[in-house]
């Protein structure tokens, strides 16, 4: 494989990968990354189980005011099956926007979220053009043209 060819396969993987990282991260990365840098862990109150796709909706106290929110049990709290209605959970929401929330530790959620996006935005981009090698023979020879 000529030097041409490496340049053409490196910058298809970096695109490649840019768009999956952007894809796994999805909308809520940068609400996560906020909550997990700025955030402010609380104690908040179950308030309904929705035992058809495990979200919990919940309750919290922030400037002086009670709110809720709605999400999945994540790191820093019970599993979903172990939970009941008036359980307490573990809330991290923004100071400076109090109705931003989310179950669990952010700090590591996002450290989970950051390695499924690694994992995601490195492998589906190298499993892609190895196939595509493998099988398009048009690829193959735009790859050593």
């Amino acid at each position: 494989m000529n030097a041409r060819a490496v340049v053409r396969v490196v910058l298809l993987w970096i695109g490649l990968v840019l768009l999956f990282a952007a894809i796994a991260a999805g909308r809520n990365f940068f609400t996560y990354r906020q909550l997990a840098t700025r955030g402010v862990e609380v104690t908040g109150e179950v308030t309904r189980l929705e035992q058809s796709n495990h979200h919990v909706t919940y309750s919290y106290a922030a400037s002086g005011r009670m709110l809720s929110g709605r999400g999945n049990v994540v790191f820093g709290n019970p599993e979903f099956q172990s939970l009941h209605i008036g359980d307490p959970v573990s809330v991290t929401y923004l100071p400076d926007n109090d109705t931003v929330s989310c179950l669990g530790d952010a700090k590591e959620c996002m450290r989970h979220r950051a390695r499924f996006i690694l994992n995601v935005a490195v492998v589906f981009p190298a499993l892609i053009l190895f196939f595509s090698y493998q099988k398009y023979p048009g690829f193959r020879a735009w790859v050593k043209s």
